[in-house]
């Protein structure tokens, strides 16, 4: 189904067509430069240049794989939705997603090409060349090899790194900035951490925890840490606790054999 608008050429005394709208119903296929694309139904409309799928909706392209029930594709960008599950959304391996400096997967020779699975309601990506942001919201359920995160808000800044075609042990997609919100909670090994923004910033090797009135907490094999700022170096496996005031002070917890002792440090 399509809808034209007729317009005359008054030169060559002929008629052009002009495209405003069409529309494919069953079983629908789209193969594009940049995705290919599956729907049961799909709305186009050249004007907006803009693209609705909806129904079972399979969506590739070089960095992104996943399934929803609805798909709008506008100006590059893309925001996908379901109503009732989650989408699930594959996304290209991420080494620097985690508190060790190399997220590696405890069978490296098995999985050595597990790419980021993320599970949202929404999901958001949006490219300028080789910068991409992705944005995930609502009910995010994020794994990576032994890394697992929740929140409800996951925000993920990647670059395009050129010089991989050249240099194949080269991540192609590489992360830049990642930052969740709402009732955080990140695993890996021995690592637990939760707080209401966690961010990652993987070229300066650190994660930074924030907790309003100092419920930022991080734990690894040593015992605790409790703030308000809690900022971790994963070269230097070293974290530095900060409190604001005296509503707030930070506090480590020590595991021992047999007890917990608890210590008090003002900042």
């Amino acid at each position: 189904k399509a809808e034209t608008n007729s317009t005359a050429n008054v030169d060559e005394e002929s008629i052009f067509q002009e495209l405003l709208f069409a529309h494919a119903e069953g079983s629908v296929r789209l193969k594009a430069e940049a995705f290919n694309l599956r729907s049961q139904s799909l709305n186009y409309l050249p004007k907006e240049n803009s693209l609705q799928a909806s129904e079972s909706v399979y969506y590739l392209s070089e960095f992104a794989q996943l399934s929803a029930d609805e798909i709008v594709l506008k100006n590059e960008k893309l925001r996908a939705s379901s109503r009732q599950d989650l989408i699930s959304v594959s996304l290209p391996k991420a080494l620097d997603f985690g508190f060790n400096t190399i997220n590696t997967p405890y069978e490296s020779k098995d999985n050595d090409d597990v790419e980021m699975l993320i599970q949202s309601e929404v999901f958001c990506l949006d490219r300028d060349g080789p910068l991409i942001h992705s944005c995930f919201k609502h009910r995010v359920h994020a794994q990576q090899y032994s890394t697992e995160l929740i929140a409800e808000e996951l925000e993920i800044f990647w670059r395009e790194d050129l010089q991989s075609t050249v240099e194949p042990n080269r991540e192609r997609f590489v992360i830049q900035t990642a930052l969740a919100t709402g009732s955080v909670e990140m695993t890996q090994g021995n690592f637990f951490a939760s707080a209401d923004r966690l961010s990652i910033f993987p070229e300066e090797e650190r994660i930074s925890l924030y907790g309003e009135e100092g419920t930022a907490q991080l734990k690894d094999y040593h015992g605790t840490v409790f703030g308000e700022h809690i900022d971790y170096n994963r070269r230097l496996k070293q974290s530095v606790v900060s409190g604001m005031g005296e509503a707030s002070r930070a506090r480590i917890q020590f595991e021992l054999p047999d007890r917990s002792s608890e210590d008090s440090l003002e900042e």
